[in-house]
């Protein structure tokens, strides 16, 4: 016997993913992070600093929300790391970002993609054809850092 739940479920096909889903606003997702939330703003919806306009760092774009998706919440403490533990310049890490997102099409690459640091040089997990290979694998270069 098949059961249509089609009208007690909603369109599934739209709900969000794990990682889509908006849980935190800025300034609970900034506590959380330990990070300033005019720093997690500005990461999130991009800003002007000196005279000069920059894009969102974790998003694509500005979407002119307060509220953080658990991916973004992920790229906020990848991006904490590499600026407070590896002084990673933030022009470098916005470059590696970026080309994460065109190469592997996706909207939060850092989230998607498990980057690692040796020293000041990211890295990310090989892909092996068949899926992601975990920690141990080898590694493909992405860009130098310093």
């Amino acid at each position: 016997m098949t059961v249509d739940l089609s009208g007690r479920l909603g369109n599934v096909a739209t709900a969000p993913s794990t990682l889509e889903r908006e849980l935190f606003s800025e300034v609970e997702a900034a506590r959380l992070l330990g990070l300033p939330a005019a720093t997690l703003h500005y990461w999130l919806e991009g800003g002007q600093r000196s005279g000069v306009q920059y894009d969102p760092i974790i998003r694509s774009e500005p979407v002119g929300r307060r509220t953080v998706s658990w991916a973004e919440f992920i790229e906020a403490g990848w991006l904490s790391a590499y600026r407070r533990r590896k002084q990673i310049p933030m022009s470098q890490l916005r470059t590696f970002i970026g080309v994460l997102r065109t190469e592997f099409g996706v909207p939060y690459p850092l989230a998607y993609s498990r980057p690692w640091v040796s020293g000041r040089t990211l890295a990310l997990t090989r892909f092996d054809g068949q899926g992601w290979c975990e920690v141990g694998s080898r590694y493909l270069l992405v860009g130098g850092v310093g």
